[in-house]
């Protein structure tokens, strides 16, 4: 019986460790907002500049830089992301 309680009491030991890990892992989540290309948290006239040129000159962009770019998901980062990220910066 003794050892019936021991293991319950070291599971749930496990448990709450296993919990806690979880839950300080999702508190250090960042999200980017779509066309936040240089991952600063905000949409500014920087990140259009950086889409330009990788439009235009082909600058390497990391793929997480390519998904925040590509403003419209069609998997291709061009002018139309590049208007639909005007647009916001403009209108926000």
């Amino acid at each position: 019986m003794k050892k019936i309680k021991s293991l319950v009491i070291l599971n749930i030991i496990i448990m709450t460790i296993t919990i806690t890990i979880i839950i300080t892992s999702l508190t250090n989540i960042t999200i980017q907002p779509t066309g936040d290309v240089d991952q600063d948290g905000q949409v500014t006239m920087i990140d259009i500049i950086m889409t330009k040129r990788y439009i235009l000159s082909g600058n390497d962009f990391s793929k997480q830089q390519q998904k925040l770019a590509d403003m419209n998901h069609d998997l291709a980062v061009d002018d139309k992301d590049l208007q639909i990220m005007k647009a916001y910066v403009l209108y926000e």
